[in-house]
Formats: C-alpha cells, sequence, structure tokens
C-alpha cells in the first residue's frame, strides 16, 4: 500500500492547523501542518493528566515543536529529525510547522473518540 500527499483529503482543519489522514495496515498516518504557538491543550483537558496518551513516531519536514511529557522533561524536535513519543505527553509548536506522524490506528481512533464534542 501506498499514499500520496496530494491526493489525501483534508481530515482536520480549524485555525492554524490542517492534517491530512489516512490508514494504511495496523497505522494511522497523519501530514499535519501547524502554525508556531498551536497546541492541544484545550483537546487533551479530558485527560485526566491533560496529556496526549498516543505513542507516535514521526519527522519533522520544516519548523520545530517543544514536547512536554508527564515526567517533567521535554524535547524539542526541528526540521530534519525524526521523534518517538510515548503515551503521556503535549505538543507546542515553537514554530510553524510541517511534520508527518505516525500512529497505531486503533490508538488513534480511540483517541478521536474521547476527544470527540459531546
Amino acid at each position: 500500500m501506498h499514499a500520496s500527499l496530494e491526493n489525501l483529503p483534508v481530515a482536520a482543519e480549524r485555525p492554524g492547523f490542517i492534517g491530512k489522514w489516512t490508514e494504511m495496515g495496523d497505522h494511522h498516518f497523519a501530514y499535519q501542518s501547524a502554525a508556531a504557538g498551536s497546541n492541544l491543550d484545550r483537546m487533551l483537558e479530558v485527560f485526566d493528566d491533560g496529556a496526549c496518551p498516543v505513542e507516535h513516531w514521526g519527522y519533522v519536514f520544516s519548523g520545530s515543536m517543544r514536547i512536554e511529557f508527564t515526567d517533567g522533561h521535554h524535547e524539542v524536535v526541528s526540521a530534519g529529525e525524526a521523534f518517538h513519543t510515548p503515551g503521556g505527553h503535549r505538543p507546542y509548536m515553537v514554530e510553524d510547522t510541517v511534520l508527518l506522524q505516525v500512529s497505531r490506528r486503533d490508538e488513534h481512533a480511540a483517541l478521536l473518540r474521547a476527544v470527540a464534542p459531546r
């Protein structure tokens, strides 16, 4: 299986964010563009620790993001770097950022169900 970025539909869009998503096999692929200063804090409020519980792997094409972890440490991931984030993290866009994020399909689906408006 394969997918072309140009052919992926926009799956999520809000001010400062565009996400093109697809699923292949057991994985969810998210090509995302996020504006500097954006974060997921409001969305992640549904979780007791206010952090994303899903494990991700990815690559930053441009920009940079700061990832804070519930254990107190943080990392900055910049253009040209691959990353891995276990569950228990909060992302903050330091610059306008374009990235590819890969997650397990079932975990991503559970995340979307948890944060869906009720």
